[in-house]
């Protein structure tokens, strides 16, 4: 199978992966790194059925070691926790441990995530009563938080911050929206920040309605670099310019490391039109030696899909039709040179970048790298102009949009 079946075949099957409602995200992930490393659908499968059987024996060792658990002393004097302010532990359904939320469970239980919506019973921190989950103690009377969502079982006390509960997500997330956002506007002169994409199955700044590429369920999905957590990431996601999604800290290391297309489907991450014309200065300032004038390449744009023959240059390929450089080497066509022609050429290439060198050509020219990192941290602070408050937070964290990308964490939950 030649180079150019391979890679279609590689995309064809990260594609069914993707789209496949019948997997989970993690699943989608594992299956998308192996694909991505070049195996095939069989050997992905064995892996996958040795992973699967792994994480069952560990479930039900777990399960066997398990037992209710009463408050214990340290219980009843923690107050609190990093995440949250809070005057109250819940009781895991899962596990019957005390915890001051769900994020501290997580962090502290390895084998299960809790679930959110099954806990029944939390420990007043005022009073060490045990009762059923609500808002205030039925025993003390004291508030336990300002803001409480009865189906997420969710309690923030943390001064003017705003969140809300999607029905759409099931859970909680920060930011303003009303139930009705024409009431909203009449009453307070306020308008939603947040809307719910039905296409991409996820909330979004209302700047973006209609502005960005919807991928179905893509917030579904977990991070394919780290393999974590995207949907209930308590830390901002980047929304790339193709529609997939990336923690930001995951994708700051990509753009960090030089690597600028989207891991999944190979398009740009960011608008790159800046460093395709230092590109273009860069190949007409290096003329191609003699010994390759006839030879040519066939190449497929990773970015419009374009397939042709352009003439080969050592700097990239360009796409005739978007003039992009983001794309893909397939088979060598017309006269290319002998080895050594190769050499000769390799050695004139050699000497001529000494030349540049020596002449001191301006920086923006040559290191395309640093450029593309400058614009990267410049469409950052622009995200962060228009998120408001970025921080990391359980019940909703907003989620950060940009042109060409988006930002999330860890795998802590964006809501509740």
């Amino acid at each position: 199978m030649d180079s150019e079946a391979i890679e279609r075949e590689k995309r064809r099957l990260i594609r069914q992966t993707q789209t496949d409602q019948s997997l989970t995200g993690s699943q989608k992930a594992f299956r998308t790194r192996l694909f991505m490393s070049g195996q095939n659908y069989e050997e992905v499968l064995k892996h996958e059925e040795t992973e699967m059987a792994r994480q069952q024996r560990e479930k039900e060792e777990a399960e066997k070691k398990r037992e209710w658990l009463p408050p214990t002393e340290k219980d009843n004097e923690e107050m609190g926790c990093s995440h949250y302010p809070l005057g109250l532990k819940v009781r895991a359904a899962c596990c019957g441990q005390f915890f001051p939320c769900r994020v501290c469970h997580d962090e502290t239980v390895t084998d299960h995530k809790i679930d959110r919506h099954a806990v029944t019973e939390m420990l007043c921190m005022h009073c060490n009563k045990l009762q059923p989950v609500a808002k205030d103690c039925k025993y003390c009377g004291k508030d336990l938080g300002r803001y409480y969502c009865d189906i997420c079982k969710f309690h923030d006390d943390t001064p003017n911050r705003d969140i809300f509960h999607c029905a759409d997500c099931g859970i909680c997330r920060r930011g303003e929206r009303n139930f009705c956002e024409h009431l909203l506007t009449l009453f307070t002169g306020k308008t939603d920040e947040y809307f719910h994409c039905q296409v991409c199955n996820m909330c979004m700044s209302v700047s973006k309605r209609g502005g960005h590429t919807c991928v179905p369920n893509t917030m579904k999905n977990d991070c394919v670099v780290c393999g974590l957590d995207l949907f209930q990431s308590r830390a901002a996601v980047e929304v790339l310019s193709c529609g997939h999604l990336l923690h930001s800290k995951c994708f700051k290391q990509m753009i960090n490391s030089y690597h600028f297309a989207c891991p999944i489907c190979k398009k740009s991450m960011m608008d790159m039109s800046r460093a395709w014309r230092t590109m273009d200065l860069e190949v007409a300032s290096q003329p191609m030696p003699r010994e390759f004038v006839d030879a040519k390449q066939k190449m497929l744009c990773n970015d419009c899909g374009e397939k042709a023959e352009v003439n080969f240059h050592f700097v990239g390929l360009k796409c005739p039709k978007c003039n992009g450089y983001n794309t893909s080497a397939l088979e060598r066509t017309g006269r290319w040179p002998t080895q050594e022609e190769m050499i000769s050429a390799s050695e004139q290439i050699t000497a001529m970048r000494m030349r540049r060198r020596a002449e001191a050509v301006p920086v923006e020219v040559t290191n395309i790298e640093t450029m593309l990192l400058q614009d990267a941290e410049a469409q950052e602070e622009l995200n962060d102009d228009e998120m408001q408050d970025e921080e990391e937070d359980e019940d909703g964290e907003m989620i950060a949009w940009s042109p060409s990308d988006e930002e999330s964490d860890e795998d802590d939950s964006t809501a509740n």
